[in-house]
C-alpha cells in the first residue's frame, strides 16, 4: 500500500490528506521552456557502475590502510 492511500472496507482506494500534497506538474510547453532537458535520462541506469566504483575505492582505501599498518610495524 502506498503512503497517502488507504483501502476502505469496500475495497476502493480513498485518498488521505497526505496524498493531496503529492506534487503533480502539468507542462503546457516544451520541456526546454521550463529549463528541463529535452530527453530526460533515468539516472538509476548508472547505479551498477557507481556501486562498482565505490567498491573499488573502498578496496583501495582498505589496501592503503593495511599497507600503512604493515609499513608502520617494520
Amino acid at each position: 500500500m502506498r503512503a497517502g492511500r488507504k483501502h476502505s472496507s469496500t475495497g476502493r482506494i480513498r485518498l488521505t490528506a497526505s496524498a493531496a500534497r503529492e506534487p503533480f506538474f502539468l507542462l503546457l510547453d516544451q520541456p526546454e521552456v521550463y529549463g528541463l532537458p529535452p530527453d530526460p535520462v533515468v539516472t538509476t541506469r548508472d547505479l551498477p557502475r557507481m556501486w562498482r566504483n565505490a567498491a573499488l575505492a573502498a578496496a583501495g582505501i582498505a589496501a592503503a590502510a593495511i599497507a600503512v599498518g604493515v609499513a608502520g610495524r617494520a
